[in-house]
């Protein structure tokens, strides 16, 4: 199987050890930059080794979408078990950010490989993201959207709602997608 997208068997070799290297080793420069909270620092690099660490610890499910796409589901399903964990713990640790919040809340409710996906921890992770962080658009409707895969329409058009507040008015692609996503929740059956 391995033969059919030949980057997945090298990947899988050479991915576990640099992810699991990557974020021991981010994670210790963060605890020498930042000794306090890192979800509250204002240091800069501290911020940019949390956001590239959380980035390129989900490269493999990024890897995983592009197998489901090819329709190679056992091979996607396997990259994704290996990568989702690993945004989970980020996620689920004390020092987790709203970013790294809700890059795993959006990774567990799109994820193609679809018997992965977990709504209710998603929706527990966007709403920790957007308590860090309710001025941050993109992280709303991310709260909306899980919301929205919860069953909740009530609270995914006000956190979609409250999206549309936190950005321009005037009709930027940003706002035309959210305002179709606001309708959207507004007419559709729930999921």
């Amino acid at each position: 199987m391995a033969g059919t997208f030949p980057f997945v068997f090298a990947y899988q070799i050479v991915a576990a050890f640099f992810v699991a290297a990557l974020l021991l080793t981010a994670s210790a420069f963060l605890k020498i930059l930042e000794p306090s909270s890192p979800a509250m620092t204002q240091n800069a690099l501290a911020i940019v080794l949390s956001i590239a660490g959380a980035l390129l610890s989900i490269c493999p499910s990024f890897i995983a979408r592009f197998a489901a796409l090819d329709s190679r589901s056992a091979e996607a399903e396997r990259l994704a078990a290996e990568a989702l964990p690993a945004l989970k713990q980020i996620a689920g640790s004390p020092d987790g950010s709203d970013v790294e919040l809700a890059i795993t809340a959006r990774s567990l409710l799109e994820t193609e490989v679809r018997p992965l996906r977990d709504p209710k921890l998603v929706l527990t992770f966007a709403i920790k993201s957007s308590q860090m962080n309710g001025k941050d658009a993109e992280i709303e409707e991310i709260l909306a959207e899980a919301y929205w895969f919860n069953g909740d329409r009530a609270h995914a058009i006000g956190s979609i709602q409250k999206s549309l507040t936190l950005i321009e008015q005037t009709p930027t692609p940003t706002r035309q997608n959210f305002e179709k996503i606001l309708r959207r929740y507004q007419t559709a059956k729930l999921p």
